[in-house]
């Protein structure tokens, strides 16, 4: 099956446009902005009240929205690449994040353009070959989780959605440039319209640096990876010398004893060493854990946040000129009644932002606390180096292997200390990060406070 056949024309929308669609439980349309209904070829009034599969391209693996649904039933967040048919018949791809409300769902799109999403596009065509032959979902649905793992290297699907909303949202702003400084709020002579655009740009660039913070902590999980690698390594090493170092003190007799004594204190020290390696394990799944919740839902927020924005620019729009005002009572409370709407949602969302950030900032410090006490363990390879040293010198019988041994419990320790050095910097600019972060939700939650003021209808 081919996705983009000559005889189809693409309807189309810019990178700049955003467009949302609210359901009941059920998958019935209850409102959605004018993008979604140019886009769709529909008149709103023939949307409303239809299922939305209405849109649903023939094209699309069943098994996808059968996951999909799955995730919302289960009142989770669900994000994917969608291809939809308009009414005229022409297709339109979007990547799509549903989100579970008190009464229904919401769904926020926009048009995709990362190299992840050409890779998704042979993905889906391979899954609707296998559904046509077998006349299953079962094998196709398989079929994308393998695919996910095994050539995309997304260990869930969960996974593949944090990397797509982040590959979608950089490949967007790639799009777009850094031009765009939002509207002259100035000129806009509705107050009300001119007030919630003002806290509304102010909310999005709050949430896109946001964004930026939380994201960077992924980008360094590598180098914390590394240095906890190396650690583990140098671990091994350590077990490795002390075993050496116990042959070699026994080959001595009883001259050699002291430095069998020196090498049995080092055998318990590298167990707890051990112990602490471990610990820090653990600690770096848990950060690394909150940093991918705290990215996802950050970037879900930034995702939402600029629906609104969208949606405010839409109605200045509406108005014409910038500096008129709005047109009836009927459609300012239309458009109010859908900023409420969107704002709902960016709240409950946001709450979740905020515990993944305090959650972030608790494992950062757990991080911290375990590399602390690694460093602390790990100095007493330094006494028990200092000891060994001179108890050797007072034995004439040490040979050239032994004193190696000890070589290397000095090169081992210097090696601890040198990415432990590294470790500890990285976990305290991750705490001062992760309380900008908080501190930028602050700053969000209080602007959308600010908005849901404005907007009560």
């Amino acid at each position: 099956m081919v996705f983009t056949g000559a005889n189809e024309n693409e309807a189309k929308f810019n990178a700049d446009e955003l467009f949302y669609s609210k359901t009941d439980f059920r998958g019935i349309i209850q409102s959605g902005n004018s993008v979604f209904v140019r886009v769709s070829e529909y008149p709103e009034e023939e949307l409303l009240k239809r299922p939305h599969n209405v849109i649903r391209h023939p094209d699309m693996p069943r098994a996808v929205f059968a996951l999909f649904w799955d995730f919302l039933k289960n009142q989770k967040v669900v994000a994917a690449y969608v291809k939809n048919k308009s009414k005229m018949g022409k297709y339109y791809w979007v990547f799509a994040m549903a989100f579970p409300m008190s009464d229904g769902y919401l769904s926020i799109r926009l048009k995709p353009s990362s190299p992840l999403f050409a890779q998704v596009k042979k993905v889906y065509e391979k899954m609707s070959a296998i559904e046509i032959e077998t006349s299953a979902m079962e094998a196709s649905s398989q079929y994308l989780h393998r695919t996910l793992a095994e050539e995309l290297g997304f260990a869930s699907y969960e996974e593949f959605m944090r990397g797509a909303l982040e590959a979608e949202l950089r490949s967007r702003d790639l799009a777009l440039g850094v031009q765009d400084k939002g509207l002259q709020v100035k000129w806009i002579a509705d107050e009300v319209l001119r007030n919630v655009t003002y806290a509304s740009q102010n909310c999005m660039d709050s949430v896109r640096t946001g964004f930026e913070v939380s994201s960077q902590f992924l980008v360094n999980m590598d180098g914390l990876l590394s240095q906890s690698q190396h650690i583990m390594k140098t671990c091994e090493s350590v077990k490795m010398v002390t075993t050496n170092l116990t042959v070699a003190s026994a080959k001595l007799g009883e001259p050699g004893k002291p430095l069998g004594v020196v090498a049995a204190n080092l055998d318990k020290l590298t167990g707890e060493i051990a112990q602490c390696t471990k610990d820090l394990d653990e600690a770096l799944k848990s950060f690394r854990q909150s940093a991918e919740d705290m990215c996802f839902t950050f970037g879900s927020s930034r995702f939402q946040i600029e629906m609104m924005d969208h949606l405010i620019r839409e109605r200045v729009l509406q108005a014409g000129d910038l500096g008129a005002q709005s047109q009836t009572d009927s459609e300012k409370l239309i458009f109010l009644e859908r900023l409420a709407l969107l704002n709902i949602l960016i709240v409950q969302n946001f709450k979740k932002v905020q515990e993944t950030s305090l959650a972030l900032t608790s494992s950062s410090r757990s991080l911290l606390h375990t590399c602390k006490r690694l460093s602390q363990t790990t100095a007493g390879m330094d006494v028990i180096r200092v000891v060994g040293k001179i108890e050797m010198a007072r034995v004439d019988e040490v040979t050239g292997v032994l004193a190696s041994r000890l070589k290397d419990v000095e090169d081992l320790t210097q090696a601890f200390k040198d990415s432990l050095r590294v470790l500890e910097t990285d976990c305290r600019q991750g705490i001062t990060n992760s309380l900008r972060v908080e501190q930028m939700t602050a700053d969000v939650s209080n602007v959308l406070g600010t908005i849901n003021s404005l907007i009560v209808v």
